[in-house]
Order: structure tokens, then sequence, then C-alpha cells
């Protein structure tokens, strides 16, 4: 994986949106990973986030678009296209005890390039073995808004797991069931190109079974995106 290097580009985020849509004609593994070092080449990312910062009329539509998932982080999602959408995942310095999300899958393919913390990573599979949870389908209604439908109970048993921190990078499939467990006590960000979706669902393993009624994401206020992008700055 490329990291940031000091050679400057010069690059819009205009520029940097028709290129990738020009690359992402196709989700396939190494075409998402290709797309991702794209992004991260010299200091295309940061000229494109510090021009979003300085078009507020971009700006407000990021805040728009962007909610504190529940999993408890902010996904702030920067370009929003047909083709693609690249998000900034950052969490807020974990405290005791460790924060375990839920085991899940996805609706989409996706690259991903942790900058700052780390997580334990493990992969999942239902089997007749292995500990109960508790299985439902997580529906996305539209952009947040979302609602989870109860299945019934199954067995996961761990396939297998890493730990990835700062540098790390990674293409998961729509299908793959895992969770991610925060330990290091620094705040996280990390940088998520994603596919178009090819399914309206995803599945979500708890250890509590829950229906729920349409639930809607609030937006995310303007200054706190601007602090969360200043301090993504900062890491490039």
């Amino acid at each position: 994986m490329k990291r940031l290097t000091k050679n400057r580009i010069r690059s819009t985020d205009g520029a940097v949106l028709s290129e990738l849509r020009k690359k992402l004609t196709a989700a396939d593994s190494d075409k998402l990973r290709r797309c991702l070092d794209y992004v991260l080449e010299s200091e295309r990312l940061k000229n494109a986030v510090v021009g979003l910062q300085q078009n507020p009329e971009a700006l407000e539509a990021v805040c728009a678009r962007s909610y504190l998932h529940a999993n408890g982080f902010y996904k702030i999602t920067l370009w929003d296209s047909p083709e693609f959408k690249l998000r900034l995942h950052c969490r807020d310095v974990v405290s005791a005890p460790e924060a375990m999300e839920h085991v899940h899958s996805h609706r989409w393919a996706f690259a991903s390039y942790i900058f700052s913390g780390g997580y334990r990573m493990q992969l999942f599979v239902e089997a007749d073995s292995g500990k109960y949870y508790q299985k439902h389908r997580y529906l996305r209604l539209d952009a947040n808004k979302y609602r989870v439908e109860y299945l019934g109970k199954v067995r996961l048993a761990v396939e297998t797991e890493a730990t990835l921190c700062a540098g790390s990078s990674y293409v998961m499939l729509p299908a793959t069931l895992h969770n991610l467990t925060f330990k290091e006590k620094k705040p996280f960000f990390s940088l998520v190109l994603t596919a178009p979706a090819q399914r309206p669902d995803c599945l979500l393993y708890s250890r509590n079974a829950y229906n729920s009624n349409p639930i809607v994401c609030q937006s995310l206020d303007f200054n706190l995106v601007q602090e969360r992008l200043n301090l993504f700055l900062s890491l490039l």
C-alpha cells in the first residue's frame, strides 16, 4: 500500500472524482484497491479535503449525508455518486471497556485504509457450533433512515482474525460477516471507498433480539464536521 508522500500533485476535488468514476466501472477487489491507492497518492486527498472546507455549500451537503453510526463512530460521507462513496470514519478516544461492534455484513464491497488508531477484526461464519447470536435483517430505507427486522437465533463461529493498525489496508466483500474491537486509546480515523450497493439489505448479529420502527440518523453539525476534518488533515 502506498503511503502519502511529500511530492505535491495539484488536483481539485472535481478532478479526483472524475478520475475515480472512470476507474470504478466494476466493483472487483483489485479495482477497489487500486482506486483507493489513487486517492492516497501524494497530496491528492489533502488537497481535495481542503477544497471541501473552502466551499461552504459543499460542506453543508457533507453534513447532511453524515451521521453518528449506531456502532459509535462518525460516518462522514465526503463524496457521494452513483459509482462510489468516499467516507471518513472517525471515532473518539476509546475508554474501557473495549468498544465492540455487532457482527455484520454490508450491502457493498469496500476498500479501507487506517490513518490513526486500530482494531482487532474477526471474521465469522454461520455454523453448527459456536456462540449463539440473534440474527437480524438491516434494511436501509433512505440515506439516513433504516429498519431492523428480527430473523431468529443462529450460531456463529470465528473463521479468522487479525489486528490492524495505522497504515493497514484491506478490501471487504459484501457478504463477509465481521466485527471490530477497538483497543487503542487514541482517536481513530480511516478512509473507506465503497462500490455501489449490490442489495437493499445486510445482516446484523447481536446478543439481544430486537425489531425496530424506522430509525432516523441525525445529520452532523457543521462545526463538528469541520473539527473532525481538521483533525484528519493533521494526519496527512
